[in-house]
């Protein structure tokens, strides 16, 4: 009895250093989306009215252990049945970026940006964008949703 319950708890500890060891120290908190539409100076009128952009807040508490953003937008939460981003953490001097499609963003302090550009139709479809990130281990950190 007392060599089952000792194997029992060595299992048991083994299984908690495994999970621990298998966890990020990387942690999204905070997401934000809103519209970014560019105007003419003159009109007031949108530059591109085929595209719809958004600006994705976010804080993240380790951004130096940060590689990859992911972004799925898509009809449920965790697809990308509309379409997938991925983003891409740099420095360079000392400044961290966060980079997608062409656009580099600054990341200040905890605060970090990625702009994405939808048509039409993609932004029709959509209801939810999922956001996480990919550490330097390669191991995801939490998810944060939006819900449009």
């Amino acid at each position: 009895m007392k060599t089952l319950l000792i194997t029992a708890l060595g299992c048991f500890i083994s299984m908690c250093c495994i999970a621990q060891m298998q966890s990020t120290t990387v942690k999204l908190l905070d997401l934000s989306v809103y519209p970014s539409t560019q105007v003419d100076s003159i009109t007031g009128l949108p530059v591109d009215t085929t595209i719809v952009s958004f600006n994705l807040d976010f804080k993240i508490n380790n951004v130096a252990e940060a590689n990859q953003a992911r972004l799925l937008i898509g009809t449920t939460k965790n697809s990308d049945d509309v379409i997938n981003l991925t983003a891409t953490f740099s420095q360079s001097a000392g400044q961290y970026f966060l980079n997608c499609n062409n656009t580099s963003n600054v990341v200040n302090g905890y605060n970090a940006r990625i702009k994405a550009s939808l048509t039409g139709t993609q932004e029709s479809a959509f209801h939810y964008i999922t956001l996480y990130l990919i550490d330097s281990q390669g191991k995801e950190t939490n998810r944060l949703y939006f819900t449009k």
